[in-house]
């Protein structure tokens, strides 16, 4: 393999492991700060240091999006406090804003299409199994 060879194939490999740990790092801060409400697709690329475009590029060959990532990690969120018993007190609504929700209706849509249940009938389901 000739000099050139070698180093477009190390430019390659490096080049496809920071595309990994940008996606890395995108997941992580959502992790860690989607239960925030104000949340946005740009704080996100801003605290990575990419544009929103370039993380949408990336996160689009995963069949994702930025904003269905956000998403998805409140449902997420939701449902464990859904199944904590310490949560059976709490109201639907009050989940749905805890973990990010500005509208609540919105929330039961979007937790319906990753479920197929209502949160209600989620939380009904889990703390009544057959």
């Amino acid at each position: 393999m000739s000099l050139f060879a070698e180093t477009l194939s190390e430019q390659k490999h490096h080049l496809t492991h920071s595309k990994a740990s940008i996606v890395m790092r995108v997941k992580q801060y959502i992790d860690h700060h989607a239960m925030d409400a104000e949340l946005t697709g740009q704080e996100v690329a801003d605290q990575i240091g990419v544009s929103t475009r370039y993380i949408n590029q990336l996160l689009s060959e995963e069949g994702l999006s930025l904003s269905r990532l956000i998403w998805h990690d409140r449902v997420l969120k939701s449902a464990e406090l859904l199944q904590d018993n310490q949560n059976t007190h709490r109201s639907i609504s009050d989940i749905a804003y805890t973990t990010g929700f500005n509208d609540v209706a919105h929330f039961s849509r979007t937790f319906k299409k990753h479920f197929a249940v209502t949160p209600s009938q989620y939380r009904r389901q889990i703390n009544n199994p057959l």
